[in-house]
């Protein structure tokens, strides 16, 4: 048994992304290609299978941030646009799963009282 067989994640990955993307009616068939290319190109970029990169935005951006277009064998101006409809992609993945770009759900009562508040920052603590 290979290691990417053997290996799973506990969360979407980017084949999770690239089959959603693939099965939505309402996104543009232009919109659907850019998205499922640039996830590939990232995927390869980066040296894993689709299947072992985790879905979240947060998950991969700073191994994404950290690619270079000469050690990928493209354009600065290519990766930079692949980096974007990567990163748009796995945010409107997210979004269309229901699942927070940060954390847990709040529960119900724990939502009412954020929705209190007046002031998300208290200024106070953020002085220099």
């Amino acid at each position: 048994m290979s290691s990417a067989t053997a290996t799973k994640l506990v969360e979407p990955s980017f084949a999770d992304a690239i089959a959603a993307i693939e099965q939505e009616e309402s996104l543009p068939e232009q919109t659907k290609r850019h998205w499922t290319c640039s996830l590939r190109q990232i995927a390869k970029a980066l040296d894993r299978p689709l299947e072992l990169i985790p879905g979240p935005w947060t998950s991969v951006c700073l191994q994404v941030s950290q690619l270079h277009h000469a050690r990928v064998g493209v354009e600065r101006k290519t990766l930079a646009n692949h980096r974007s409809s990567a990163r748009s992609a796995l945010v409107w993945f997210r979004k269309d799963q229901g699942i927070p770009a940060r954390g847990a759900r709040l529960t119900p009562a724990w939502s009412r009282l954020r929705n209190q508040l007046t002031e998300r920052r208290p200024s106070q603590f953020y002085r220099g």
